[in-house]
């Protein structure tokens, strides 16, 4: 295997500089040679004595470790040696993906003639009970969708299909699913489990936006206040210039000493800054870092804990079984930050940031993190979205906003309205295609993983915080480049993965209603000046 080894690692440096180079970009702005970095990787990838190695260790009989870390090795290489015209589109969709992605990560929204990032707009849609105020801030966001097509973003799309016919696979999204090992009819019948359900899902958002904002229908501009006035200490203010200390705090309940791990943060925006939240796995075992964009909010916390739970992931993984850490599923590195991020929800933290007398904010906070659940069926709409981008006749933005209305009616009854869905602002169509899939997998295997340890140990999760986390890397985390992703699940939750009782457990909001105090006050402050 020494062979094999020496491959992998140098892969894993050329994938260490690339990482690095994308870091300073979204960071600053600054390319610092992305591109170059992308083209040594592509070219070492496309080396024909690489694949020749590689090809005949598939061959042979190894070592059920072994062979895992050949086929995953294997499925790296393999695309790049299917033929010159897969290869010559593979350098086009790279070379505009850096393109358009630093086009977003340098955008910011004007409003009201003035421009303003996406904290001051989150600020409007969690804070501003002016509702045209927050329709406008809203919509704003659609400001990026056409100078997006007009670089290309469409174009990219075309070539992925070609790209995706060139590697003679039924289509883009069949070739995603299976370079993450993946059945690539998964997604088969989503569509009407989401369709059939959409009936109860609209009664129960009515009543929602009735008893809790005072409104006929709950808009695209109402989830994130709709969550204010459910629980307004999420949108406290806090020391967020203290936040690790929370966080340190939290993992450590569940057996995670982040003060040792070489976690590195940038989480203040700033111009030519990534608006998004990112953790960059630099290398494996050894260096991971965090990218947020973060306010002086409670809510600041979910994206903290998130992007940081990527990184005690990948910080547990050992840095010599590089070729097994090449191996880890987007759906469990997701899930394990989702799990995480809904943390801030949990007692445990609230307490931690608020005190100990916050029994008051727990019932509220519980009823967030139930309205989060409930927002489960826009997600997934997101995801069949993402996918159905490579399966519409787009020529223009119209058309892509026209796909996404049509999408959010006929899955889920989504109201219409007048003005742009901002679909560009979502950066996963433009630098991580068919991706979405992994926060939502992750979040329904997540739920099952908590039966499943409950059904072994006789408690829940949240009451026996060290044990979970033991049983998340133990069976989870340190596994989870040794199986592809549908046997690891099988294996953790003892059965195959399901849609519909995921969905049936979302729409089991039950009665959730602010109090008389806040809509009052909503009334009042009307013209709130933010």
């Amino acid at each position: 295997m020494k062979q094999i080894h020496k491959i992998a690692t140098q892969l894993e440096l050329l994938d260490i500089t690339h990482s690095q180079r994308m870091w300073a970009m979204f960071t600053t702005g600054i390319d610092f040679g992305v591109e170059e970095a992308a083209k040594k990787k592509t070219a070492f990838l496309k080396d024909k004595n690489n694949f020749t190695v590689i090809s005949k260790f598939m061959t042979k009989e190894l070592e059920p470790t072994d062979k895992r870390g050949v086929q995953i090795l294997h499925q790296k290489f393999k695309w790049h040696h299917v033929s010159s015209k897969a290869n010559k589109l593979f350098a086009q969709i790279e070379k505009l993906e850096t393109s358009l992605s630093d086009l977003l990560n340098k955008h910011r929204v004007t409003l009201n003639g003035k421009e303003v990032d996406t904290t001051q707009i989150s600020k409007i849609l969690n804070e501003s009970p002016d509702r045209e105020l927050r329709k406008k801030a809203f919509i704003a966001r659609a400001q990026v969708n056409q100078p997006l097509v007009d670089a290309g973003f469409l174009q990219l799309i075309d070539l992925r299909k070609e790209y995706a016919a060139a590697c003679k696979a039924k289509d883009f999204i069949s070739l995603r699913l299976e370079s993450d090992e993946l059945d690539t009819t998964l997604f088969d019948g989503w569509m009407d489990e989401l369709s059939k359900r959409k009936k109860d899902l609209r009664k129960k958002e009515k009543d929602l936006a009735q008893k809790i904002l005072g409104v006929e229908d709950m808009m695209a501009w109402d989830y994130q206040y709709t969550k204010n006035l459910l629980c307004r200490d999420n949108n406290a203010k806090v020391d967020i210039g203290n936040f690790f200390e929370p966080i340190e705090k939290t993992f450590a309940a569940y057996g995670w000493d982040i003060s040792k791990l070489n976690l590195t943060y940038d989480v203040f925006p700033r111009k030519n800054k990534s608006e998004w939240g990112y953790n960059f796995t630099i290398h494996p075992g050894k260096d991971s870092r965090v990218l947020a964009n973060v306010n002086d909010r409670f809510s600041s916390f979910d994206v903290l804990l998130h992007e940081t739970a990527h990184g005690v992931h990948f910080l547990g993984l050992n840095p010599e079984e590089r070729l097994l850490n090449m191996g880890v599923s987007g759906i469990v590195a997701e899930g394990f930050a989702n799990f995480f991020g809904a943390l801030s929800c949990q007692k445990e933290f609230v307490t931690q940031v608020f005190g100990r007398d916050s029994q008051d904010k727990l019932k509220a906070f519980a009823d967030l993190h139930r309205f989060r659940d409930f927002m489960q069926f826009i997600a997934v709409t997101k995801t069949l979205f993402d996918h159905e981008l490579y399966r519409a006749n787009l020529k223009t933005n119209a058309d892509i906003v026209a796909l996404r209305v049509k999408m959010g009616k006929d899955l889920i009854d989504q109201p219409t309205y007048e003005g742009e869905v901002p679909w560009a602002s979502l950066i996963h169509h433009t630098v991580a295609p068919v991706y979405l899939h992994n926060y939502f997998l992750g979040d329904v295997m997540t739920a099952n993983m908590k039966k499943s340890f409950k059904k072994q140990y006789g408690s829940n999760a949240e009451d026996s915080p060290k044990r979970f986390g033991r049983f998340w890397r133990d069976k989870v985390l340190q596994p989870s480049g040794r199986h592809a992703f549908p046997e690891l699940y099988e294996n953790v939750c003892g059965s195959k993965l399901k849609l519909g009782p995921y969905l049936d457990q979302c729409l089991k909001v039950g009665a959730l209603k602010a109090p008389k105090s806040l809509l009052q006050e909503t009334g009042r402050l009307r013209t709130m000046d933010l």
